[in-house]
């Protein structure tokens, strides 16, 4: 028996997926600053409106897939985890998503590209990525106050390096990211 998130999830992935995409297309040909939430939506086939449902500022339509390794993450620790514990979520997360053939992973790994590649919108979701901090702080029950923060860095990092060399090993990078990043700051 298969796992079936009723109409209603599956509506929701639907139009989280076109509003990531759409965004995605439109940064591609005409650049972040110029891109609207408008735009976003009409590209999308959703209202404006519905857009801000899903997405509280324009830099949200990039976030999608990384939400959702980070909350998969969220799943994969307990108690009061440290940074070793994170690093491991979230490479369960991503290696889930790793040996999911196709959409899912090619999807991230163009918006990952696209990010990268406009500086206004790396710089955006940048900040964004600061102010997710402390929710995930929280979520996660984390009392170290660099764990946190070194991990989303981390997945921001390994997620560029392997959009920018081809690589298909996520989980691999990322932990690779996280021992030279650990490395880095002791040195």
């Amino acid at each position: 028996m298969s796992f079936d998130p009723g109409p209603r999830i599956r509506n929701r992935i639907a139009t989280e997926r076109a509003i990531e995409a759409a965004a995605v297309s439109l940064v591609q040909v005409q650049g972040y600053a110029k891109t609207t939430a408008r735009d976003i939506a009409q590209a999308a086939g959703t209202t404006e409106r519905t857009f801000f449902r899903y997405c509280p500022a324009k830099v949200d339509a990039f976030r999608f897939g990384v939400q959702w390794v980070l909350e998969a993450a969220g799943w994969c620790i307990g108690g009061q985890p440290g940074f070793a514990d994170l690093v491991s979520g979230v490479a369960q997360s991503l290696g889930w998503l790793e040996r999911t053939r196709g959409h899912p992973r090619r999807h991230l790994m163009r918006v990952t590209e696209t990010v990268d590649e406009d500086p206004v919108l790396s710089a955006a979701m940048s900040t964004r990525d600061a102010a997710l901090v402390p929710d995930l702080r929280r979520t996660w029950a984390v009392d170290d106050p660099f764990a946190v923060p070194l991990t989303v860095l981390a997945l921001r990092e390994s997620l560029s390096t392997c959009a920018r060399v081809g690589e298909t090993r996520l989980a691999q990078t990322f932990v690779v990211t996280c021992r030279r990043l650990a490395e880095s700051v002791r040195h």
